[in-house]
This record gives structure tokens, C-alpha cells and sequence, in this order.
């Protein structure tokens, strides 16, 4: 989020200052509502990278109707918030470019990318463990075993 924060133009300049022109105080809110936007689109990430541990969101897609409920009230009241002139006011935003939009959206695909990577390397270790061999008996290994011939009685 902070990361964005920083990507609004001229926002360097205003750092450490506390009486802004005019527009610094638009940069100041331009920034602000960066970090926002990516405080939500980061939730929604970790939303969706958490619906499963195994399966991969390609097989998976979204079949949790309530989740996918959230996640689009959470856009909607993201734009309002962002967009809408009384909210702006409110909330203290201001309209963002289509390019300030795309960019937290980039970071949910890299976050996506590195989840399905995890759950792939998950999906293999619950494969080798399921091939290796779980459990064995005490008796499978007692005919080649001395003392536990004599524990077993044998």
C-alpha cells in the first residue's frame, strides 16, 4: 500500500511538510486514496488466495456465492468512496487516473501468481506423501528383528 502511496506524482515533495499549497494538498490526496484503493484491491487478493490451500483458483474459479457477493460490494463502495463527490468529501479521496486504478490490480496477479506457485509445490508434497508409504506394522518388521520376535511373542 505504501508503495503506491509513493507512486502519486509529486508526493516526494510534500513529504515532511506541514502547510501544502493548494496542490500539494490534491497530491496528499491523491496519495491517499492510492493507498486505499490498494488496501482494498490487497484484500481481496488475500481473499481470494486464501479460499483454498491445495486446489488452484483455475480449477476452483469463485463458487463461494457469499465471498463473491463481498468482493463486489467492496469495488462498488471502493468507486463510490473514490469517485462519487459527496464521499470524496467524507472520506477525504479524490478521482484516480485509469493507470492509478490498473496498477494495484497488477500487484493481486503477482500475488495470485505466487499462491498458485505455493499451492502447486502444497499439491506435490500431498502427492508424495500419498504415494510414500503412510504406516507400517511392528509385525512387518518382527521376522527380521531379534528382540522384536521376543516382544511380540513370536
Amino acid at each position: 500500500c505504501w508503495y503506491f502511496y509513493f507512486q502519486a506524482p509529486g508526493i516526494w515533495k510534500s513529504v515532511g511538510k506541514s502547510e501544502f499549497t493548494p496542490e500539494e494538498a490534491h497530491t496528499n490526496k491523491v496519495a491517499s486514496t492510492m493507498y486505499y484503493y490498494a488496501l482494498v484491491v490487497g484484500q481481496i487478493a488475500a481473499a481470494m488466495a486464501t479460499t483454498t490451500y491445495h486446489e488452484s483458483l483455475f480449477k476452483y474459479l469463485a463458487p463461494n456465492g457469499k465471498l463473491n457477493i463481498c468482493i463486489g460490494l467492496e469495488v462498488i463502495f471502493a468507486m463510490l468512496i473514490i469517485f462519487e463527490p459527496t464521499s470524496q468529501g467524507i472520506f477525504m479521496t479524490t478521482g484516480l487516473t485509469a493507470k492509478q486504478l490498473l496498477m494495484p490490480w497488477m500487484t493481486f496477479v503477482a500475488i495470485s501468481c505466487v499462491e498458485e506457485v505455493r499451492k502447486s509445490f502444497a499439491r506435490k508434497s500431498v502427492h508424495a506423501r500419498e504415494v510414500a508409504p503412510q504406516n507400517f506394522l511392528v509385525r512387518d518388521v518382527a521376522p527380521q528383528n531379534p528382540l522384536m520376535q521376543r516382544l511380540l511373542g513370536a
